[in-house]
C-alpha cells in the first residue's frame, strides 16, 4: 500500500465519523497527562465521589470539566483543601462550562465566543541541579495554543525547545522514570525539541484524534506495562468508544521509528559541486493496539486488550479496530516473512472499600498454548504489576500507594530487533525494560491549596538482556529472573511542588541513590554508589 492509499483509508475513516456526528459534546482537546487535574481527579475518584475512565489517558477537556461539575454538586461533602483546588481547576474550565460563579485564571491570549475558542500561552522554564557534588542546569522555551470550534473540533500545539547542561546530565535516560529523549550533543549537555499537536473530532458518544502525543494505558503511577510516556511522543492515530456507562473501547495505530536502515532505499548522488552524498531511510515501523473495559459495578473495572509490532510495507488490516491482530500474521498469509511481535494485556481495578484502590496488570508478550499444556514454558514471557492506594491515610490530606513490578526476560524484546516493543529504543511500556522489577512506597501529602509534597522509598534490580535470537529462540534457554550481570539500586527522594497561580510551578526536589553495576558502561559513572541530589526549578506552562 503506497503513500495515496494511507491518505484515502484516512479520509475514508474520517468522513464516516463525521457523518455520525449527530449528538455533539462539549470541547475536545486533549489536556496534558501531567496536568494536576489528574491526580486531582484519581484522588477523589479513590474516595467514592465520582467515576473515573481511569484506564486510559488523557482526558478530554470535555470528560474533565463533566467530572468537575460533578464535584461542585458534591462539595458540600468534600474537605475544606478539596474544595478549594476544586474552585481552583474549575477556573481553567469556566468558559466551556459556562461558569459565572468562579473568577476567571490569567491567560497571555484567549478569544471566545459562541462557536471559536483561541488561547495562547507561553512555555519557559530554569532548573539548577546537583548530583553527588556536579551541578548543573536546565532550560525550557516555548509556545502553546489550543483552538476548538462549535461542539465536535479541537486541536492543540505545544512546542518547546529543552536543555541540559553540566556535569551531571544523563544523556541516554533508559534506566529512570524520565522520558526518553532524542538529544542533539553540545559541548556541555544535551539540547532537544518537544512538539505535541492533535487535531480532534468528537460525537456524543465517541472521539477520533490523530495527534502527536503522550499517552498511557493502565492504571499504575510509577511505570505501566501496556502502554508509558517513557518514549518520546510519535505519530498516531486513536478512536475512543464510550456508549454506555459500563463498556469502553479504544483503539489506536502509531507511527514509531525502527533505527534501522533500509537497504533497498540507499541512493548515492553527486550534488553540483561535485561532492558524493547518501540518502537513507529507515524501514517503516508500526505499533498498533486495542482494549475493551467493562466495569460490571462503579467501583470495579476490567480490561482486556492485544497489540502488535509490525514493521516493512504498511498492512491495512490493522487499520480495523475490532480484530486480534497477531492472528492477523497467519490469516492473511504473511507468516514468517513478515512475523509481527504480538501482546496480550489484562488489568482488573477495584476501588473498594471506600478511600481504597487495588490494581493488577498482566502483559503476556509471548506464549503458545501447546507449549504451556505440556509443561513447557521457553516461549512464555510476561510481566505483571500489583498496587494499592488509600486515600486518607492517618490524615485527611495523606495518601499512601505501594506498588510492585515484575517484568520477566525477554518481554519487550523479540527475535528481530526491527519488531521490539520499543520506539528510538526506549520501551513503549514500563520504563524498567525485560529482567528487572521495582517496588516502591510513596507517601502523598497536601498542605495547601496548590502546594504538594511526595517522600518515597523505592527498590530496582535489573539483570542483562542475552542474545534473544539464539538463547531464547534457537536454544529455548528458560533463563532465571534477574540472570546475567545485575544492577541493583535503591532510592530515598523528596519531593514538592507549589502552584501559585495556573500553570506556574515552583518545584525542589531531593534524592539519596545507592546503584551498583556489574556491567560496565550501562549506568553513567558519575551515577555508581551512594549519592545525594538536588534540584529546584520554575516552569510556566509545562505541569
Amino acid at each position: 500500500m503506497n503513500t495515496t492509499d494511507i491518505k484515502r483509508l484516512f479520509i475514508l475513516f474520517l468522513t464516516v465519523f463525521l457523518i455520525t456526528l449527530t449528538n455533539i459534546s462539549a470541547q475536545v482537546v486533549y489536556v496534558n497527562i501531567n496536568d494536576p487535574v489528574y491526580s486531582f481527579l484519581d484522588r477523589l475518584n479513590v474516595k467514592g465521589f465520582i467515576s473515573l475512565d481511569s484506564e486510559v489517558k488523557p482526558f478530554t477537556r470535555a470528560y474533565i470539566g463533566s467530572k468537575l461539575l460533578e464535584l461542585k454538586e458534591k462539595s458540600y461533602q468534600l474537605g475544606k483543601i478539596e474544595n478549594e483546588e476544586l474552585i481552583w481547576h474549575l477556573r481553567e474550565y469556566r468558559e466551556e462550562l459556562s461558569l459565572d460563579d468562579v473568577g476567571k485564571r490569567i491567560v497571555l491570549y484567549r478569544y471566545s465566543d459562541k462557536k471559536f475558542n483561541l488561547s495562547l500561552s507561553p512555555i519557559a522554564g530554569y532548573g539548577l541541579t546537583n548530583f553527588a557534588g556536579k551541578s548543573g542546569h536546565t532550560r525550557t522555551i516555548g509556545l502553546k495554543t489550543s483552538i476548538s470550534y462549535s461542539d465536535w473540533f479541537g486541536g492543540q500545539l505545544n512546542m518547546s525547545d529543552n536543555g541540559q547542561f553540566g556535569d551531571n546530565v544523563d544523556r541516554i535516560k533508559l534506566l529512570t522514570q524520565e522520558r526518553g529523549r532524542e538529544p542533539i550533543s553540545v559541548s556541555n549537555g544535551i539540547e532537544f525539541s518537544d512538539v505535541r499537536t492533535q487535531i480532534n473530532f468528537s460525537a456524543d458518544w465517541a472521539s477520533l484524534s490523530f495527534n502527536k502525543d503522550y499517552q498511557e494505558w493502565g492504571n499504575a503511577y510509577f511505570g505501566n506495562l501496556i502502554l508509558s510516556d517513557k518514549a518520546p511522543s510519535y505519530p498516531n492515530f486513536r478512536i475512543e468508544l464510550k456508549p454506555v456507562k459500563w463498556l469502553r473501547f479504544y483503539y489506536t495505530f502509531g507511527w514509531i521509528h525502527s533505527g534501522i536502515i533500509d537497504s533497498s532505499s540507499i541512493i548515492n548522488f553527486s550534488n553540483s559541486a561535485g561532492e558524493n552524498g547518501t540518502f537513507e531511510q529507515f524501514i517503516n515501523k508500526y505499533h498498533v493496539a486495542n482494549m475493551l473495559t467493562v466495569s460490571p459495578w462503579d467501583f470495579v473495572d476490567f480490561s482486556f486488550g492485544n497489540s502488535i509490532i509490525f514493521a516493512g510495507n504498511f498492512r491495512p488490516e490493522m487499520m480495523l479496530p475490532f480484530n486480534f491482530f497477531k492472528y492477523m500474521d497467519r490469516d492473511v498469509g504473511k507468516k514468517s516473512q513478515q512475523d509481527g511481535n504480538g501482546q496480550l494485556f489484562f488489568e482488573a481495578v477495584v476501588r473498594y472499600p471506600q478511600k481504597f484502590k487495588f490494581y493488577s496488570t498482566f502483559f503476556l508478550d509471548v506464549t503458545e498454548i501447546r507449549n504451556i499444556l505440556d509443561g513447557d514454558f521457553w516461549n512464555t514471557w510476561f510481566g505483571f504489576t500489583v498496587g494499592g492506594k488509600h486515600t486518607g491515610f492517618i490524615l485527611d490530606d495523606l495518601d499512601i500507594t505501594l506498588e510492585y513490578t515484575r517484568v520477566n526476560p525477554w518481554v519487550y524484546e523479540h527475535k528481530l530487533d526491527l519488531t521490539n516493543y520499543k520506539h528510538l529504543n526506549y520501551s513503549l511500556g514500563h520504563w524498567i525494560g525485560q529482567n528487572a522489577d521495582q517496588l516502591r512506597i510513596q507517601f502523598n501529602y497536601q498542605l495547601l491549596r496548590g502546594l504538594k509534597s511526595e517522600l518515597y522509598v523505592e527498590s530496582f534490580r535489573k539483570g542483562k538482556l542475552g542474545d534473544v535470537l539464539s538463547e531464547a529462540y534457537q536454544d529455548k534457554e528458560v533463563e532465571p529472573f534477574l540472570y546475567g550481570e545485575r544492577r541493583t539500586e535503591t532510592k530515598i527522594g523528596f519531593n514538592a511542588v507549589y502552584e501559585p497561580i495556573h500553570e506556574l510551578f515552583i518545584r525542589l526536589n531531593y534524592k539519596y541513590s545507592d546503584i551498583n553495576d556489574e556491567l560496565i558502561s550501562r549506568t553513567p559513572d558519575f551515577m555508581l554508589g551512594s549519592n545525594h541530589s538536588f534540584g529546584v526549578s520554575v516552569v510556566y506552562g509545562i505541569p
